[in-house]
């Protein structure tokens, strides 16, 4: 076979938990926040909420950041939110969404960002070389065994089941004839070859 093992030998990334830790965070604090002050603080509500729509895996990452980008100035009575944005974080918490729930999700962000900044490294020249030595000594097993079985089976129907014997029945394959269309395109192009149905 020509496919490689690709990456066989890396270790898991860690961009993919934290990915599912923001979209759990997106799907179950965003919709709690926004029931909430929509009770108590509508206008808060809508200026906290407004363009915001809530999505999956990575789109989740955008939604969340800029909720928690909001929130942090809706604490700090910054605009939009002004002097009633510090009470409705105040409510907020008082609803579950603490500062240490805050706080553990800002490190996602953070740590979705770095990697962003730093990209996926690929393999290193000893995960390659790995991978490479991990293929050949797949091959040769491979080889060595279809060897004896091959010799050791002497049954047809299953060195066929196998993959080591083509059913032909004693008889060459004849090859399908080709018919050609003798009129011509509608745009003049040359006769177009027809293979027979079936």
């Amino acid at each position: 076979s020509e496919a490689k093992l690709n990456l066989a030998v890396l270790k898991p990334s860690t961009e993919s938990k934290a990915l599912t830790e923001t979209d759990r965070f997106e799907d179950h604090w965003i919709p709690v926040a926004k029931i909430v002050l929509e009770s108590q603080y509508p206008a808060i509500a809508e200026t906290l909420f407004e363009g915001l729509r809530f999505a999956d895996n990575k789109s989740a990452e955008v939604s969340a950041a800029i909720f928690l980008d909001r929130l942090e100035a809706m604490a700090e009575g910054a605009e939009p939110f002004g002097k009633d944005g510090p009470p409705a974080r105040e409510y907020l918490r008082t609803r579950g969404l603490t500062d240490e729930i805050v706080a553990a999700a800002l490190t996602l962000r953070d740590k979705m960002q770095a990697v962003e900044e730093t990209g996926v490294s690929g393999p290193s020249a000893e995960d390659a070389k790995a991978a490479e030595e991990a293929e050949a000594a797949m091959w040769a097993f491979y080889l060595e065994w279809s060897a004896l079985a091959r010799h050791a089976i002497k049954d047809g129907n299953l060195l066929r089941m196998l993959g080591f014997k083509k059913r032909t029945g004693g008889r060459t394959p004849k090859a399908p004839e080709v018919v050609i269309n003798s009129e011509r395109a509608l745009d003049g192009t040359a006769p177009v070859p027809l293979l027979p149905a079936g």
